[in-house]
């Protein structure tokens, strides 16, 4: 007994044989998919364990990223360790290729992420330089040789630069330190995106809402010193919608509480030595429904 074929696959061959449709070669590009056995690299076993000194040069086209140049270190953080975004990609950088502008492409760090590799606090496996002055480079006629900024140089500037850069560091020190790849949550109207194994292989379980529970005693910080919680948390209103949207994108809304320890009423956030004294408060949320609660 013969299998009858379907309309769809009758139609299919007439229109092959009368050249209207066009059978493509079949191709061995590469996928995304995982293999039996393989586990995706994490920051621990790739940049925790070596600590290497990337000598790259490194600066800050604006106040709120920091630029890294080199080729060998830009395919290191972004394939390797899944850190920073494409300046004129949505994902990672595309080496070897250039714009009409004859502009390259360049990685871009959160200032979250370059204190997190640069620092003693975290893996200190990189090297962050001032970009020189153009002012300068006219006056002198000459190359200037760029200032090797330190950690502490690094914290005062991001503090100006960011008004709510000590929790949010707090918060991603934390989430690296559990192997969470942590990436912006701007188009999902959160602080971060975390994912288990990288943007490459799944979406990110996790939308995260950093939320400062703590008084500030800086007065060099842009911190409103009422150790009120995130804006976007005042009103049921805000916080009901918000358990919508991430719901609708299968996932689940994480509010990370930045406390201090002990009886410390006011931390001073003037020097990174701030961050023993602060800590994460984890708070999953979820929303309540009444058809789903009833007794």
């Amino acid at each position: 007994i013969k299998k009858r074929k379907s309309s769809d696959d009758t139609q299919t061959a007439r229109k092959r044989r009368r050249g209207n449709v066009a059978v493509l070669p079949a191709t061995n590009k590469p996928t995304a998919k995982r293999s039996r056995g393989y586990r995706p690299p994490t920051i621990s076993s790739v940049l925790h364990d070596q600590r290497n000194k990337y000598e790259g040069f490194t600066t800050w086209p604006s106040d709120f990223c920091v630029r890294v140049m080199d080729e060998r270190m830009m395919r290191e953080l972004s394939a390797r360790g899944n850190y920073g975004k494409g300046s004129l990609s949505r994902g990672d950088p595309l080496l070897h290729q250039s714009t009409t502008l004859t502009r390259t492409e360049h990685l871009q760090l959160a200032l979250e992420e370059a204190f997190f590799l640069a620092s003693p606090y975290g893996l200190s496996c990189m090297h962050i330089y001032a970009e020189p002055d153009p002012a300068a480079v006219e006056k002198e006629k000459a190359a200037v040789q760029p200032r090797l900024l330190s950690h502490l140089d690094c914290w005062s500037m991001f503090c100006r630069s960011e008004p709510q850069f000590v929790e949010r560091y707090v918060v991603y020190h934390y989430l690296r330190a559990r192997r969470w790849i942590v990436r912006p949550g701007l188009k999902f109207g959160v602080d971060f995106l975390a994912y288990k194994d990288g943007p490459k292989y799944s979406h990110s379980s996790l939308s995260v809402i950093v939320v400062r529970s703590f008084r500030a005693a800086s007065s060099s910080s842009n911190h409103s010193n009422d150790g009120k919680s995130h804006a976007r948390l005042d009103t049921w209103r805000r916080m009901h919608g918000l358990l919508r949207m991430t719901a609708a994108v299968s996932k689940q809304l994480l509010c990370c509480h930045v406390v201090s320890l002990g009886n410390h009423a006011t931390v001073d956030t003037s020097t990174p030595e701030c961050l023993k004294l602060l800590a994460v408060r984890p708070v999953s949320t979820s929303r309540w429904t009444p058809e789903r609660a009833r007794d």
